[in-house]
């Protein structure tokens, strides 16, 4: 296999893993979110009851997990080429970390008092809607994300990656 080919494989990675982040986000607004975007006690209950046994917080482990991995192959992959192409590289890096970030320190803490089961019902309401609210922004993030890693993609046909 020569190194070209291996880049392409590697960037193709890169963008696939993106894609399927943004896919899971775009699932989980238009699937998921109005089951429980009320933010009524009794739907909520329903919709936590209906994912006891998993839900949505694995497929985006696991997917953050693959989309770290290609995005550091991606770099290593462009690292020799053109400073503009390690910079986009490079910039779906910076977005993961502050997804995870932002995810871990807002999202997460909401996820786990949706997960309680005991609600008081003001709270929950203005919980789940802010939830909803910053979920569009987080898959915004997302998609900077997967528009750096095309844009990757088309610079390469004429570079070293």
């Amino acid at each position: 296999m020569t190194r070209q080919t291996a880049g392409r494989i590697v960037v193709w990675s890169f963008v696939l893993s993106w894609s399927f982040f943004l896919a899971g986000h775009c699932y989980e607004m238009i699937v998921l979110v109005p089951n429980w975007s009320s933010g009524s006690i009794e739907e909520v209950g329903t919709y936590h009851r209906f994912l006891s046994h998993s839900g949505p917080g694995r497929f985006f482990l696991l997917i953050s997990v693959v989309v770290m991995m290609t995005s550091l192959a991606a770099i290593a992959a462009a690292w020799r080429a053109t400073s503009f192409e390690r910079l986009l590289s490079l910039v779906p890096l910076a977005v993961l970390i502050l997804y995870g970030v932002w995810t871990q320190t807002y999202f997460v803490p909401i996820n786990h008092y949706v997960g309680r089961g005991v609600y008081d019902s003001v709270v929950l309401k203005s919980k789940v809607e802010g939830w909803v609210y910053w979920e569009y922004w987080r898959a915004g993030l997302v998609a900077r994300g997967l528009a750096a890693s095309v844009w990757l993609t088309e610079t390469r046909r004429d570079s070293r990656l």
